[in-house]
């Protein structure tokens, strides 16, 4: 994707000719825009720079040249989606809410690949500080707790028994959440032609879950069948309207003696490469072991796409 900056000293002129010449009597403008190249994968940009000379970009690159398109690509993501909140209330040892994600893009978020995932982090903290209620929050390594079993040896074996349950295997697509392990996940999980689930793209057949956001206008009823989503477990208001969003409604219980008011944040991450991804490569080649020793020493960062924080009395 372009992003323009605006360079408001810069003084150009419009063209130059067919030759490559100057003509002199055509005026020169400003601002100066030109166009950057942005996507979202800060990981790749961020290991380019840390891993210049290994990768041999050290003669092509200069010190912080990806580095700085990695921060370009950080805001650019949080420009991509917006969370609003509504239904506050506290009463009967329960805090309700309804937390909304605008996706603000023209594609699918996250986008296609299908190593890429979305999801929202949420912590309550009472009057006093103290935590009442954290889930979906990564760990130094950009890990979530369920990721230990999405990554076990059964979930990431190549070839699976046909009796296998893949849905022990990721989240499910979640409308309510009830408790810290109810973390809401965006994404695209594969399938092969067994049914069973698969990390390796050569055995993918069908999608067992596609419950990426679509942009606004997207319309379920009326798109090819193979680009709808797939796994929303009867989620009615999941892009209600063609209108690119989904509600998760948050119904988390509360102790009686709880100091108030409650601070909620809430952060949607988005990460470009998940765990089960790396760690379920197959194969036995120096690449591979390459590449999974850079993202064990540089792990796939968890970005924040957007943060919300309110008060419930």
């Amino acid at each position: 994707m372009a992003r323009e900056e605006i360079t408001e000293d810069f003084l150009t002129r419009l063209a130059v000719r067919p030759n490559g010449s100057v003509n002199a009597s055509w005026p020169e403008r400003q601002p100066y825009s030109p166009h950057v190249m942005l996507g979202g994968n800060t990981w790749l940009l961020e290991t380019l720079e840390l891993f210049r000379e290994e990768l041999g970009r050290s003669d092509i690159n200069e010190a912080g040249e990806f580095a700085a398109t990695a921060e370009l690509t950080r805001k650019f993501l949080k420009t991509a989606v917006t969370l609003s909140v509504n239904g506050q209330t506290l009463g009967a040892g329960e805090l309700a809410f309804d937390l909304t994600i605008q996706n603000e893009t023209g594609h699918k978020l996250p986008t296609s690949f299908p190593a890429r995932r979305m999801w929202v982090g949420t912590r309550v903290r009472d009057a006093n500080g103290a935590t009442v209620f954290a889930g979906g929050l990564p760990d130094e390594s950009y890990r979530l707790p369920m990721d230990a079993v999405f990554t076990s040896e059964a979930c990431l074996a190549a070839k699976k028994t046909s009796d296998f349950d893949s849905s022990v295997c990721y989240q499910a697509h979640l409308n309510e959440v009830s408790s810290e392990n109810d973390v809401p996940v965006y994404e695209t999980v594969l399938g092969s032609t067994t049914g069973a689930i698969t990390h390796i793209l050569l055995y993918a057949a069908n999608p067992l879950k596609d419950n990426r956001i679509p942009p606004k206008g997207f319309d379920i009823a009326s798109v090819p069948e193979d680009v709808r989503p797939i796994g929303l477990n009867d989620d009615s208001d999941f892009n209600a309207g063609n209108a690119g969003r989904d509600t998760i409604h948050y119904r988390i219980p509360v102790g009686a003696a709880v100091a108030l008011p409650l601070q909620v944040d809430a952060t949607l991450y988005y990460q470009s490469i998940r765990p089960t991804f790396i760690d379920g490569l197959h194969g036995e080649h120096e690449w591979v072991d390459e590449f999974q020793t850079i993202a064990r020493l540089n792990p796939p960062p968890a970005e924040v796409m957007a943060e919300l924080s309110f008060e419930v009395q």
